[in-house]
């Protein structure tokens, strides 16, 4: 096994610590004719409601007691011929007000997938919807998470397969969220989510781009840092956006087009209003000053300004005021996070 070292700590006496971590899952037993999957997700928020209302008595037998008696509350998402249970582990509470106020990691939910007829699979024809799942709720978290602890089952519920790996997690934030605990908003954008996921011409982008809004929410790289990102992703999904799926501009138009127009014509193209918000105070100030006409060319300045350096224009980047680096970058994590939920069509938009 292939183990990357990522801390040395010497003692007295000649004795050394060596800290590192798996560059490989270590697996136990065999990944195939599985029934189904149960896996945990650390840091995600709690919720006790349930979406199971809307199945039939068949359909909640089938869960095999995942349901609202064992746990606090459960979201079943569908895709195709999968099925995943994403359950609040009971009796938790005490740990999510630990996490709220504190920070740090602990496993918060439990999940369970399989196909809608219990038919087998194999761990290799999971590994896609597992992926898939967890850039999902990285994007509903703000953060990212993956699953750990997998198991498998066969037919008679037998455990006959593990697998453990050094997952992608971040340590909780306490963070807006897109979708609220006391709503069935994540599970009802699922669908439209997959549907991109699972278009070729699309798979990559939302792939790039949630890793661009993640960051960017967490600041990566700082406020100017973030600002970037933001602008990247907005402008890949105007290329492909306008490009490649509706075909309303020819490569060659819209390479001509200013930054500011690329941003602009996705937005209103997708019915997203580009007036600045009022509550920006001081990037509007800075609009009117410079005249600006909306919020893509006051984020797409700014952006210019921190990118390619030039004393004339520190006026009007984030060197102008910390207010306004603020500022430009909620718009711009405003502006991508509604982009990305109208094309999973986001019913409530």
């Amino acid at each position: 096994m292939k183990v990357r070292i990522s801390q040395t700590t010497s003692w007295g006496n000649h004795r050394s610590i060596i800290s590192g971590y798996p560059c490989e899952a270590i697996v136990k037993g065999k990944g195939h004719e599985l029934t189904s999957l149960v896996f945990h997700l650390p840091n995600f928020p709690f919720f006790d409601i349930s979406n199971t209302w809307r199945m039939s008595d068949e359909e909640e037998e089938e869960l095999e007691g995942w349901l609202e008696s064992v746990f606090d509350g459960q979201f079943v998402f569908q895709t195709g011929d999968w099925r995943i249970v994403l359950a609040t582990l009971p009796e938790n509470w005490d740990t999510h007000e630990l996490l709220q106020s504190q920070g740090g990691y602990s496993l918060t939910h439990i999940c369970k997938l399989e196909r809608l007829e219990r038919n087998p699979f194999s761990m290799d024809d999971a590994r896609d919807l597992l992926e898939a799942f967890s850039y999902y709720l990285s994007f509903a978290r703000g953060l990212w998470l993956a699953p750990m602890l997998i198991a498998g089952f066969d037919a008679g519920g037998t455990q006959v397969f593990e697998e453990w790996s050094a997952c992608r997690a971040d340590s909780w934030q306490n963070t807006d969220m897109w979708f609220s605990t006391d709503s069935t908003d994540l599970v009802e954008t699922f669908p439209g989510f997959m549907q991109r996921w699972q278009d070729k011409n699309w798979r990559e982008l939302v792939q790039d781009s949630i890793h661009w809004y993640v960051e960017s929410k967490k600041q990566a790289g700082g406020v100017n840092g973030a600002i970037v990102l933001q602008q990247a992703a907005l402008e890949r999904l105007a290329w492909v956006f306008l490009v490649e799926d509706k075909r309303s501009l020819s490569q060659y138009g819209f390479q001509k087009l200013p930054a500011a127009d690329e941003v602009r014509l996705l937005l209103s193209s997708l019915g997203i209003d580009l007036t600045l918000p009022v509550g920006l105070t001081n990037l509007i100030q800075l609009a009117n000053k410079q005249n600006w006409a909306d919020g893509p060319q006051a984020i797409t300045e700014i952006r210019n300004a921190i990118v390619h350096h030039n004393p004339k224009n520190r006026h009007k980047g984030c060197g102008a005021s910390q207010e306004i680096g603020v500022e430009a970058w909620s718009l711009g994590l405003q502006y991508l996070e509604i982009v990305l939920l109208k094309l999973f069509d986001y019913p409530y938009l």
